[in-house]
């Protein structure tokens, strides 16, 4: 068969890549390495096996498929299918040495449906106050093997949010260049943050996947406000809803978009009043599960601060209170403290911008078993990726700048060409998505006066945002001045050679120690 295609080219590449894997990881091989005796229990060799089916099943789709799934390709550059493949192969590598459990034990909550058949209530375990569709979805997981296979459901949500991420920036008119799109879609394939909260057992993977859905949807109803489109919008929110509760964020961008579009097309108030109820209908009734049961068993929609600090399950936001050090706590921007103490500490959990920012680009909390660059001399690795970190975090500010100054009058946003408004819609979609779940995560953080809220992963169900202000940003830049794309090139070329670096260093110490004690 003559390959018509630079992108078959690379899925051939990719599924012969995945064959391997499943042929050379098999259990006997990864029992040679990694046990001392040669043995390895049942539970391990159930996972070896399903992990060696899939990438096997997977090889072979990728191969003889390979012409049929290049659906859209063909309009993009190279450098961003070889970026998602590469992010694609990083998250499997990821998989293989992470281990599934995160500091929130969600696994509790799938083990509890397995066994008992039903779902706990809010105030059950520490966990079960979060919506219950991530559970039931791994709880056949569960039902047929242990953590390692369940943790397979995160892989798939996480290269699902790639692809996903991928598609947006390929096909978005909200950046313009080649360059800045394969940047937003590097910051997405290769940043250690997304990429391990992506691939724990955790209804955070899920709510990734879903955010990046809405973002798709949303502009597809902006761009054709059809009833489908309108109902869709709204049970992918309710989806949402059903994951995690911090979609909320989403709700009144979403039901303001729908106002808008209604306004712009001018119909009548009995049809844009009709539009609001079936999209608030849909949300409501896929979505509210949680709210309800709430209500039933424990007499209220949500569990207040109260009802946390109260119960033993809880006692940790008791330990994590004096948070809130007055204006300081919101002002406090000092990297170079991050710099000199590069874990959480007394120096930098009293500020919630360092916590934000350091939760974003590393792991500044400890939450995984990748730990390796918690020790000296390796310590110097997230020292250097805070430093470095802070060019991208500007042109990221440097675009949200633009877009407030841009849509400062909204009024002017109706006043443009039908091409103009939609595009301005999309940008107010963009900035105010991500500017609540900023609020929400403020509010959370505040109200409980714990450090672990002011976490950043919390924003990424909106890490499109975050993409194209980066993206955005440095375009600005450089069209300002063309002189500094080299220089900053060379910047973020060096942090993602950081981030490269950091899971050699993690992978490379599990690897190692597994291998001294046989």
């Amino acid at each position: 068969m003559t390959l018509t295609s630079e992108p078959e080219k690379l899925f051939l590449m990719l599924g012969a890549l995945l064959l391997a894997l499943g042929v050379v990881l098999n259990e006997w091989l990864l029992a040679l390495i990694f046990s001392s005796d040669g043995q390895i229990d049942l539970s391990a060799r159930i996972v070896i096996r399903v992990f060696d089916v899939s990438m096997i099943l997977i090889g072979l789709f990728f191969i003889l498929f390979r012409s049929k799934i290049d659906f859209n390709f063909n309009q993009s550059g190279n450098s961003l299918r070889k970026i998602l493949i590469a992010g694609i192969l990083l998250r499997i590598v990821v998989y293989i040495f992470l281990q599934p459990n995160n500091n929130d034990p969600h696994l509790e909550v799938i083990e509890f449906i397995v066994n008992n058949g039903r779902l706990p209530t809010s105030n059950q375990f520490v966990t079960s106050f979060h919506p219950p569709l991530y559970y039931l979805m791994a709880a056949p997981l569960a039902m047929i093997g242990p953590a390692k296979v369940v943790q397979l459901l995160s892989l798939v949500f996480s290269v699902g949010n790639l692809f996903l991420l991928y598609y947006l920036v390929k096909s978005t008119r909200l950046l313009r260049s080649a360059s800045a799109k394969s940047h937003a879609l590097l910051l997405a394939a290769l940043l250690p943050q997304l990429v391990l909260f992506g691939s724990f057992i955790s209804n955070d993977t899920l709510s990734f996947f879903i955010g990046s859905l809405l973002f798709i949807q949303v502009f597809r109803y902006i761009e054709r406000s059809s009833v489908g489109n309108l109902a869709l919008l709204g049970f992918i929110l309710g989806v949402g809803l059903l994951t995690k509760g911090s979609f909320l964020a989403f709700l009144p961008v979403l039901l303001g978009v729908v106002v808008v579009m209604g306004l712009r097309h001018k119909i009548s108030l009995r049809k844009h009043a009709q539009a609001v109820a079936v999209f608030c209908a849909i949300t409501a009734v896929v979505g509210s599960y949680k709210f309800v049961a709430n209500t039933i068993h424990l007499g209220k929609p949500i569990l207040t601060s109260e009802d946390l600090k109260n119960d033993p399950k809880w006692r940790w936001i008791g330990r994590q209170g004096g948070t809130y050090q007055g204006l300081k706590s919101f002002l406090d921007f000092n990297v170079i403290k991050l710099v000199r103490h590069p874990f959480l500490s007394d120096y930098t959990k009293h500020s919630y911008p360092l916590l934000l920012y350091s939760t974003f680009w590393y792991s500044h909390i400890k939450e995984s078993n990748f730990n390796a660059t918690r020790d000296y001399p390796h310590s110097l690795l997230p020292r250097a990726i805070y430093f470095i970190g802070l060019a991208p975090t500007l042109l990221m500010v440097l675009g949200a700048g633009s877009y407030l100054w841009r849509n400062r009058w909204p009024i002017t946003i109706a006043r443009g060409s039908e091409d103009e408004f939609r595009l301005q819609m999309c940008e107010a979609v963009i900035l105010l998505v991500l500017l609540l779940n900023f609020a929400l995560v403020f509010s959370w953080g505040f109200k409980h006066d714990a450090w672990s809220f002011f976490q950043a992963r919390l924003l990424f169900p909106a890490f499109f945002s975050i993409m194209i202000l980066f993206g955005l940003g440095y375009e600005i830049l450089v069209s300002w001045r063309e002189n500094t794309r080299s220089t900053l090139n060379f910047l973020l070329f060096f942090l993602y050679g950081l981030f490269g670096l950091y899971f050699v260093t993690e992978i490379g110490y599990i690897v190692e120690r597994r291998l001294t004690n046989l």
